[in-house]
């Protein structure tokens, strides 16, 4: 046994104390998003080492981008209607610990709660785009292979809308496991539009995900009609402003949680590769400026949050990228060769992280929140007490 410590006695008091939240932060990235598919199957069979419970039921908030809004939002969705398989086993019993007195003795007992909703299987994430990337980039018509994207999108959206509606169906927004963000723009304002379970104004799933991942010049934006405001909006990728949404989730776990002392968040990258351009060299025009500019942005946008998530004071980040693709793949590169280099990169960047996603999963077991939880009733009844 090792020597009893007062300074770490008094420190793990101190963390008793605090509220602490947990977010999981999914980037954007199109057919890159095998890599956090990939990377959410891993961190779901490592939590199953401690318990069966469902990976979603960890974080008191999962937020994502474009590709990463259709992962969080397919990971807190239970569904029999969905073509997403759901996990194996029954739903997870939870456990209360409650206290009272008795013959001037303190006595604890665990008491049913209620029992955790099964809902998406992770791997099942992985074979969303290794099974449906044709479905997602649908191929264009003779007309746009030739003209490309001068005149119009280069996909047509009702393909994406019917690959969507397949797999979330007509699920309320509201309907999301624990509270669930994605994030969308909105080009009329020059805003940024945030899709909240919690405050979900009628929208359904699959329309957030479409808004979300509706990325200029490859899909036309959408159009909605806020339930409950009425009003009429129209909506494009939110890669525009948070293809790293770190701090768009940060700012409303603020607001959702405002009595927080402390923050800790897991954020899972597309393994994209920075993008830059010798702008000295490129020319005038729109030809020479558009397509480069584009993925620069797209670049310059993640870095910076990366960085000013770092310096916030009750933030704890923990983000998993590292430059393990080497080569470039377009966001509708659904080919087998881009597919499989990029679950190959998604492998190393695990083992590459492997030491501090196995601590902060560790912490995560162990102060995990069960107050935001949707589960099912169970009997009020003791299972044990314990003097």
């Amino acid at each position: 046994m090792g020597k009893w410590n007062m300074f770490d006695w008094l420190n793990k008091r101190e963390e008793e104390k605090k509220e602490i939240r947990y977010i999981l932060s999914i980037d954007g990235g199109g057919m890159r998003g095998v890599v956090p598919a990939y990377l959410l199957s891993k961190l779901n069979k490592k939590l199953k080492e401690y318990s069966d419970r469902p990976l979603y039921s960890y974080f008191d908030l999962i937020a994502g981008t474009s590709t990463g809004a259709l992962l969080a939002l397919g990971l807190s969705l239970n569904n029999s209607n969905s073509s997403f398989k759901l996990e194996a086993g029954a739903d997870y019993p939870l456990y209360e610990t409650r206290k009272y007195k008795k013959l001037f003795k303190v006595h604890s007992e665990q008491v049913l709660k209620g029992y955790i909703k099964k809902s998406t299987d992770p791997d099942a994430l992985v074979s969303l785009y290794k099974e449906n990337g044709c479905k997602i980039f649908h191929q264009p018509s003779h007309f746009k292979k030739i003209l490309g994207n001068v005149f119009s999108d280069k996909y047509d959206a009702s393909s994406l809308e019917s690959f969507m509606n397949e797999i979330y169906g007509d699920t309320p927004l509201s309907d999301a496991l624990v509270p669930t963000m994605a994030t969308a723009f909105e080009p009329l304002t020059s805003k940024p539009y945030v899709f909240t379970s919690w405050d979900s104004h009628g929208f359904l799933i699959k329309e957030a995900a479409r808004a979300s991942s509706a990325a200029p010049t490859f899909f036309s934006p959408i159009t909605l009609i806020d339930r409950e405001t009425t009003e009429t909006i129209t909506l494009v990728d939110g890669g525009l402003y948070a293809n790293n949404p770190i701090l768009a989730a940060y700012n409303e776990a603020r607001k959702l949680y405002p009595n927080a002392d402390e923050f800790r968040v897991i954020s899972l990258s597309t393994c994209a590769v920075s993008s830059s351009f010798n702008a000295s060299e490129a020319g005038g025009g729109i030809s020479a400026w558009i397509s480069s500019l584009w993925k620069s942005y797209a670049s310059g946008t993640m870095e910076f949050a990366d960085s000013l998530a770092q310096n916030i004071k009750d933030l704890k980040y923990l983000r998993i990228w590292d430059n393990v693709v080497k080569k470039k793949f377009s966001l509708d590169d659904y080919s087998d060769e881009a597919v499989t280099t990029l679950l190959n990169a998604a492998e190393i960047l695990y083992q590459n992280k492997k030491d501090e996603i196995e601590s902060f999963l560790e912490d995560l077991v162990n102060n995990a929140n069960n107050d935001v939880i949707k589960f099912t009733e169970g009997k009020k009844e003791p299972l044990l007490i314990e003097n």
